[in-house]
């Protein structure tokens, strides 16, 4: 009898290691995920009003790429948050145009469109 339960112990330890450090490793893509998020959300600020279009043509694909890596770290819920904010997010169109704020600064609205679809593909992976 011993020797069974010695045999369930350890089998009951590995499975549990295994488990522990499985979910490490989508812990850390996560972690890494969100990182290059903020890394694009900084780009995006700094990038001049004229060019926020462009910044999200040669995003799309960086964006895409990472959330296909992701995605299966992330639980059901989540993933359909992804999805759907990813697919928007590849949807946007370049054909909005300048408009003037109350102190009559010229903005454009795509760079607050783009801003919150890159935030909200961010948060789906906490």
């Amino acid at each position: 009898m011993p020797i069974i339960e010695a045999v369930l112990l350890t089998l009951f330890s590995l499975l549990l290691g295994h488990l522990l450090t499985k979910d490490s490793g989508a812990a850390d893509r996560r972690r890494q995920f969100r990182s290059k998020l903020d890394v694009l959300l900084a780009q995006l600020h700094d990038t001049n009003s004229g060019l926020i279009f462009t910044f999200h043509r040669e995003t799309s694909v960086t964006i895409r790429d990472e959330c296909a890596k992701i995605r299966g770290d992330i639980c059901w819920v989540r993933r359909r948050r992804l999805d759907e904010a990813a697919h928007q997010y590849y949807c946007l169109e370049d054909n909005e145009e300048a408009s003037q704020d109350k102190n009559g600064r010229i903005y454009f609205p795509g760079r607050e469109r783009v801003q919150e679809l890159l935030r909200r593909i961010r948060d789906c992976a906490q």
